[in-house]
């Protein structure tokens, strides 16, 4: 996906070997809708997170597994692996937010929030496209519990990010409740945001079914021309690390003009 601005606006533009595109239908926001018949198991897309918060207190917080030694990061006492400590993934911006909210029990559900309100001076153009995902405060926060939980977290993440007002930080959290993915698998205990992914909305009966993959980076050297790699010789591969996607396959035949969907839950409500 690529993100183009049309009269001032950012709008996405997809490969043209996808089968879907993305539309405004009335009642339910923009939307994946297919341009084609897409038949039973076809895989429909794979995206990659955004970004990456953890799910649990006692996984690294930049990788969000239980990779190597954990240890406590000095600055904001949170869990780092030593790989992430050792490669600077934890930067200090994002370290001193963390350290002026505290680390008390549950305060791992507010790196991911910190993490979308850093993106505001770290990439304002994908932070312009997270602006635009649907929050669904308004209906959210007729339950007093939400809402009180909202306010509370509103009030933590504008305090610790520079720049962020109250106003922003509960649109802000308002898109995570809506459009974040939890999961565990292999070691990886995390929530995800994704770009496109999150366009798609919620059925309880659903068109398309997801499945969360690991993909492994790899990184080369000692390739001496552009003739070797048009050869296929890349020299020899590295280990560059893991990368967390979202797959979505067809439960059924989806004829043409149908609006896809997926089941999902706020991630912040699993398990009550």
């Amino acid at each position: 996906m690529e993100l183009v601005r049309e009269q001032g606006r950012l709008v996405p533009v997809l490969p043209p070997q996808f089968p879907f595109r993305v539309s405004s239908r009335p009642g339910s926001g923009r939307s994946l809708v297919a341009d084609r018949e897409i038949r039973p198991g076809e895989t429909m897309l794979t995206d990659s997170a955004i970004l990456l918060g953890p799910a649990s207190a006692v996984v690294c917080i930049v990788c969000c597994s239980k990779r190597g030694r954990l240890l406590r990061c000095p600055g904001c006492a949170h869990v780092l692996c030593t790989v992430c400590e050792a490669s600077g993934s934890h930067t200090e911006e994002e370290c001193r937010a963390l350290a002026k909210i505290g680390n008390s029990p549950g305060m791992f559900n507010i790196i991911l929030p910190v993490r979308v309100g850093l993106l505001k001076t770290r990439d304002p153009e994908m932070f312009e496209w997270l602006l635009q995902f649907m929050d669904h405060n308004h209906e959210r926060n007729l339950n007093p519990e939400m809402r009180e939980s909202n306010e509370r977290m509103t009030s933590l993440l504008s305090s610790a990010v520079p720049g962020l007002t109250k106003e922003m930080a509960w649109r802000l959290v308002g898109i995570l409740f809506t459009n974040c993915f939890e999961f565990k698998i292999s070691n990886i205990d995390a929530r995800a945001l994704y770009p496109l992914v999150s366009l798609v909305n919620h059925s309880c009966i659903p068109n398309l079914r997801h499945t969360n993959l690991i993909n492994k980076l790899e990184t080369y050297s000692d390739v001496k021309t552009e003739n070797d790699l048009q050869n296929g010789d890349q020299g020899q591969s590295h280990d560059g690390g893991e990368i967390v996607v979202m797959q979505l396959e067809a439960a059924r035949t989806i004829l043409p003009d149908t609006e896809l969907t997926i089941r999902y839950n706020d991630y912040m409500m699993v398990g009550q």
